[in-house]
């Protein structure tokens, strides 16, 4: 809803809120009085003037805020000034101590090391508060330097700080704006953020196993979602002021009017809408030109604090009667020794999960390299099997060749053969007994070499046959050794598979019983509504 000064509200949608936003018409501060910080945006009245200040400011933030730090700072000053009044008896929100814990958060993040003493940061929380107040300026006046009241402390206070810390003066006008717009207002939203969780165990809960993971992207997403169901928002002022007539979607908004958009947590059922419908996340920090430099510090601060109380705490409704004053909450440590113990037995499983995956890695290494070598060796059998086919295409063509000299052979010997014959019946005929053929003599000559040769070729063929039935057999042998290599590959990879999946498996089976150890707790009871009644104590968390 947008509101127009004091009287004129327009329902809009979250689109239409975006375009208003979005207009430089729309951006302008109602800034009525002297910056008397120099560079605070506050006052700074037109965007264009606003954007070079912010562009200088960011570029500072990103430098130099340290999320880890400002954690540790805000949980410290949680143990110092919070846990004691918590642990002491029944009580109202500690709403002044969770304020000194932020703004000591707020102070580490923009003086670093350099922390204020005590009666430092207790005169900078009274002036900034003075200061916040001052836009009732009838009643508050001006100081005697014209000054708004507790600007001239508060700029005392910082600029003493800077001067230790060896910062620049830039810090300054972020200091009071973290102060007004951070630290002032974190109680009151700290106070909802844990109505929130007392009245929704679950999200609660979901919001301390975050915490106690170190999840901090998980916490924040809880504590967005704790925002978004309330009706107190941070992030919708402050108003903006309109430097001009604007016109957006037919709706005319004009020049000097206040805008102020309101969170719809009541609105009328005739409409037929319900606040719960819409998501407001994205306004946490506001959008457009105007939207806010802290989100960095607010997003280190309110998980850091939320975690640290949910981890101590557990918050929940205890029958009290709603009255306009605020009630008393009691708040119960959760089981310390419980806790220990829990943390013992989830240090134990990480460990034996850390020894199982050695051991899974080092049978997955070991099943690597066998099938490595197995790869090798196939290698190898296939290379010894191509020299062998190699060399039993040699043979084979040998005894082809053999094969036909024999035949030739044979035919010259079937000649031989025949003239012997020949020179036979004419050395029949009658002759002179004491004076043999020589004819008949050539012939047999050759014809007893032609034996020798045919003996000799047969002999050849003979060895022949037997290198190549050799031959034979040893590619049969490197078939066979082949086929077994081939299926002790992939006997092997199958192992490998199943290996591989047992060691998924029991690595998620293990993953999944050191998170639910993790997170084993005492269930929480029926969800009580917040109906009739309100009240806050804690039980143990085991």
């Amino acid at each position: 809803m947008l509101k127009f000064g004091p009287s004129r509200q327009v329902w809009v949608s979250p689109e239409m809120l975006d375009k208003v936003y979005e207009k430089p018409e729309c951006a302008g501060r109602p800034a009525s009085f002297k910056d008397p910080f120099g560079e605070f945006l506050f006052l700074v009245r037109d965007p264009k003037d606003a954007e070079p200040i912010r562009e200088k400011q960011k570029a500072w933030l990103e430098k130099n805020l340290d999320a880890a730090k400002i954690g540790e700072a805000a949980k410290s000053a949680l143990a110092e000034h919070v846990w004691p009044v918590l642990e002491a008896a029944e009580q109202e929100f500690p709403a002044d101590q969770m304020r000194v814990a932020t703004y000591s958060a707020v102070t580490t993040a923009m003086l670093g090391e350099s922390q204020l003493s005590a009666k430092e940061l207790d005169r900078l929380m009274s002036a900034t508060r003075e200061y916040s107040e001052m836009r009732v300026k009838k009643k508050f006046g001006k100081g005697a330097d014209g000054t708004p009241p507790g600007a001239a402390d508060i700029r005392e206070i910082v600029e003493a700080a800077i001067g230790r810390t060896g910062r620049t003066d830039v810090v300054l006008p972020l200091m009071v704006a973290a102060s007004i717009g951070g630290a002032e207002i974190f109680p009151t939203l700290l106070h909802w953020i844990f109505l929130h969780f007392a009245r929704e165990p679950s999200r609660q809960e979901a919001a301390a196993a975050a915490a106690k993971r170190g999840d901090n992207a998980e916490l924040l997403s809880e504590v967005y979602r704790a925002l978004r169901s309330n009706a107190y928002s941070v992030a919708l002022g402050p108003p903006r002021k309109v430097l001009a007539d604007a016109v957006v979607d037919d709706l005319l908004i004009p020049e000097g009017a206040l805008l102020f958009a309101l969170h719809p947590a009541v609105v009328d059922m005739a409409l037929d809408r319900s606040p719960v419908e819409e998501d407001f996340s994205k306004y946490a920090f506001g959008i457009g030109p105007r939207s806010c430099l802290g989100r960095p510090l607010a997003e280190a601060i309110l998980p850091a604090v939320v975690g640290c109380v949910l981890e101590r705490y557990k918050v929940s409704p205890g029958g009290q009667l709603i009255r306009p004053n605020a009630v008393k909450m009691r708040w119960e440590k959760r089981d310390e020794e419980g806790a220990e113990q829990l943390q013992l037995q989830l240090q134990k499983l990480q460990e034996e999960y850390g020894n199982f995956r050695q051991q899974t890695e080092k049978i997955q290494r070991n099943m690597e390299a066998e099938l490595e070598d197995n790869q090798e060796t196939i290698t190898h059998t296939k290379e010894s099997l191509a020299r062998v086919l190699e060399e039993k295409n040699r043979i084979e063509k040998e005894r082809d060749a053999l094969h036909a000299r024999m035949e030739y052979q044979q035919k010259d010997l079937e000649t031989a053969k025949a003239e012997a014959m020949r020179a036979k019946e004419e050395a029949s005929k009658p002759a002179e007994p004491s004076s043999p053929s020589s004819a008949v003599k050539e012939y047999e000559a050759k014809l007893a070499a032609l034996h020798a040769q045919c003996r000799e070729a047969s002999a050849a063929q003979r060895g022949l046959q037997e290198g190549l039935s050799e031959a034979e057999r040893a590619l049969a042998a490197a078939e066979v050794e082949k086929e077994e290599l081939r299926e002790r590959m992939r006997e092997l990879e199958g192992r490998l598979e199943e290996e591989v999946a047992a060691a998924k498996k029991a690595k998620n089976e293990l993953a999944q019983k050191v998170q639910l150890e993790a997170q084993r707790e005492e269930s929480p009871g029926e969800e009580t509504r917040l109906r009739k009644d309100w009240s806050w104590s804690a039980s143990e968390r085991h």
